[in-house]
């Protein structure tokens, strides 16, 4: 595979069960497969650890700002995104394989800014929860308001329904 970043050509590493392919000798970046994230991201991972000594923590010829190819999918180009909301450390996602290509020293960020992924996790649901309460609040208040409007209409109308004259309970009845 080519590297994305700067055209060189990319080496593979394998550090105990996950295999990378590292821009060793170029920028110093890193292309991970679908979920290889998840087995390096944790201070606990061992092989994380390991993989962030063997990296340079900054390459050289990096172009942070341009459009990137995914080294795997022909032309299909990458979509820059943030890790987490931290937003601290923008990462390249490939629309089609989910996989991902992080600059030199950007898995030691991702590695650094949480402890495990229900810390992660958690601070996603704290943010998304003071972002969106108010928003959530008024859509719950509205959605009662609504009900009680359809209960309103639905007895005033229920006198005019044969069902409501006939004993018993009809099949397909109203009420």
């Amino acid at each position: 595979m080519i590297c994305p970043n700067c055209g060189d050509k990319l080496i593979e590493k394998k550090i105990k069960d996950v295999a990378v392919d590292v821009c060793q000798k170029g920028c110093g970046g890193l292309w991970l497969d679908n979920f290889e994230l998840s087995k390096l991201d944790e201070a606990s991972e061992s092989a994380g650890a390991e993989l962030t000594k063997s990296l340079p923590a900054k390459g050289k010829g990096s172009h942070p700002d341009a459009k990137r190819p995914c080294p795997r999918c022909a032309g299909i180009f990458m979509r820059r995104h943030f890790y987490s909301i931290k937003r601290r450390v923008e990462i390249d996602e490939c629309p089609q394989c989910a996989g991902l290509w992080l600059d030199a020293g950007e898995l030691a960020a991702i590695r650094d800014e949480y402890k495990t992924e229900k810390g992660r996790l958690q601070a996603s649901e704290n943010f998304f929860g003071k972002t969106f309460e108010a928003d959530l609040a008024a859509a719950a208040a509205e959605s009662e308001h609504a009900v009680e409007t359809k209960e309103k209409f639905a007895r005033a109308l229920k006198y005019i329904l044969p069902s409501y004259w006939i004993p018993g309970k009809q099949k397909g009845g109203a009420f």
